[in-house]
């Protein structure tokens, strides 16, 4: 039974981490199209477009990046 109550925090804990993490993307990701919006038109389009990214890419990506290292 302990053993349960262990994996059950740590499955616990890994889903609000994960929460935490998406929420922070998608507040980051709202703030660069904020900025995008007040450039130009071609600008922005390029900019809303480096932008576009969801957050399992982003994720990937960054596991990538780490990985290398």
């Amino acid at each position: 039974m302990k053993n349960f109550s262990i994996i059950i925090f740590i499955w616990i804990l890994s889903l609000i981490q994960s929460c935490t993490c998406s929420n922070w993307y998608e507040g980051f990701r709202q703030g660069r199209i904020n900025e995008c919006n007040k450039l130009s038109d071609a600008e922005r389009e390029n900019c809303l477009r480096d932008t576009e990214v969801s957050y399992d890419r982003y994720r990937a990506e960054r596991q990538k990046s780490t990985e290398k290292r």
